[in-house]
């Protein structure tokens, strides 16, 4: 699944898409990670409401979505953190050896650093404190199947370690697949424009 969404990234404007209006969309995605099939970043046990939630990375479903949806935040001195578009008091924040997120983040410490030194090659690595996010070994949690995601040495040749940002209206495009959909050119390369603009922004190079 992931190779499909790439594709449809690295594509741009081919393929079936739903028409709506952008601001259904604003700046919202899912993050992936290069080593894992349909398992997007995703905040659980959100009904507890509770001051930290684990984040974690799980299967992408119509059900899921809602929690999988983030919005990137970043200050001057591009330090990042991710919101749930479900709940943006929300904060992404490593805490420990693990990223979670709080609703009570005293001080973002994340950086985003583009691979390649080009943020339109949409594949990043994510540090705290020299260290880099990274996905870990799968485990279940309420009969749910999930992957820690928790900071380690940065290797260049891991892909645990390799994340892309993949917009709201592309994850949904793939969750719609087998429905015929309008395709409107003018909203996916505006929702495009909008994620290269603020990834080059908000990232630093590696």
């Amino acid at each position: 699944m992931i190779f499909v969404l790439m594709t449809l990234f690295m594509n741009r404007i081919r393929g079936v898409f739903v028409s709506m209006n952008p601001s259904e969309y604003d700046d919202s995605f899912i993050l992936l990670n290069t080593a894992h099939e349909n398992v997007p970043l995703t905040l659980f046990d959100y009904a507890n409401r509770d001051t930290i939630l684990p984040l974690r990375m799980s299967e992408l479903t119509y059900e899921t979505l809602p929690y999988q949806l983030f919005k990137l935040r970043y200050d001057q001195h591009k330090i990042i953190y991710f919101t749930p578009k479900i709940d943006t008091k929300y904060s992404s924040v490593r805490n420990g050896k693990f990223l979670v997120a709080s609703n009570n983040i005293a001080r973002p410490n994340l950086t985003l650093h583009a691979i390649t030194g080009d943020h339109r090659s949409n594949v990043f690595k994510i540090k705290s404190s020299s260290q880099c996010l990274t996905v870990g070994a799968p485990a279940s949690y309420k009969n749910k199947d999930y992957w820690k995601l928790e900071f380690n040495t940065c290797n260049d040749d891991d892909k645990n370690q390799e994340f892309m940002f993949i917009p709201h209206i592309t994850a949904l495009s793939y969750l719609q697949r087998d429905s015929n959909f309008d395709f409107n050119e003018r909203i996916i390369k505006q929702v495009y424009s909008n994620l290269d603009r603020t990834l080059g922004y908000a990232a630093q190079k590696y």
